[in-house]
């Protein structure tokens, strides 16, 4: 699929709210950790816990933040219109390349736990998808430098965003964001268990 070459306007905001607070899960899990009833003594656990759980919550924040603008565009003068997108543009390659990243953490998790907990990821199709698109955001610079423009902007379409031929569809990024939230807030709220041959013991 060819980019567009001329910069078009949503006419319309199609992105759903997400249900948990922004920094909800985070919030928790420090908390729980502070008081005692999460306990992870490993520090490569603790730390692949809580970058799971910032990542995600991080996510849904740029997430929501990009909602917000395209809402803005419907209650602006058209003058206006174009700095909301070109803001929401930002708040895109934030979304992208955290969601991104908070799945590789999700793999590694269930891959070094006993599962009890509700697992999620993002089905490999559309995380290749997202991959693939995180890694054009990442190349950006470059493409601009270089004058292949035309590959460096994330177009915002009424129901998803494009980029050098990827598309990511704002129900799919909601649903992605939503399922690795569940599993965030339940790690969170109730810790993890690491597998005793990654642990040597340790219960969280």
């Amino acid at each position: 699929m060819a980019a567009d070459r001329k910069l078009q306007i949503p006419r319309k905001c199609t992105m759903t709210a997400l249900s948990a607070r922004p920094w909800s899960a985070l919030a928790t899990y420090f908390l729980n950790m502070v008081s005692g009833k999460i306990r992870l003594h490993d520090p490569v656990h603790r730390l692949l816990a809580s970058s799971f759980i910032r990542l995600t919550d991080h996510a849904a924040v740029a997430y929501e933040g990009a909602r917000k603008q395209l809402l803005e565009i419907t209650r602006r003068k058209a003058g206006q219109r174009l700095a909301l997108v070109l803001s929401a543009v930002s708040h895109f390659e934030d979304c992208v390349s955290t969601l991104s990243r908070a799945n590789n953490f999700a793999s590694a998790l269930n891959g070094a736990t006993d599962h009890a907990y509700r697992q999620f990821v993002i089905p490999p199709e559309d995380a290749d998808q997202l991959r693939l698109f995180r890694n054009r955001i990442q190349h950006s610079d470059e493409d601009i430098i270089k004058g292949r423009s035309d590959s460096a902007i994330i177009w915002v379409r009424d129901d998803s965003i494009a980029l050098a031929g990827y598309v990511l569809t704002f129900s799919g990024l909601a649903a992605c964001i939503e399922g690795l939230n569940e599993m965030a807030h339940e790690i969170a709220s109730n810790g993890v268990s690491f597998d005793a041959q990654a642990d040597n013991g340790d219960k969280g």
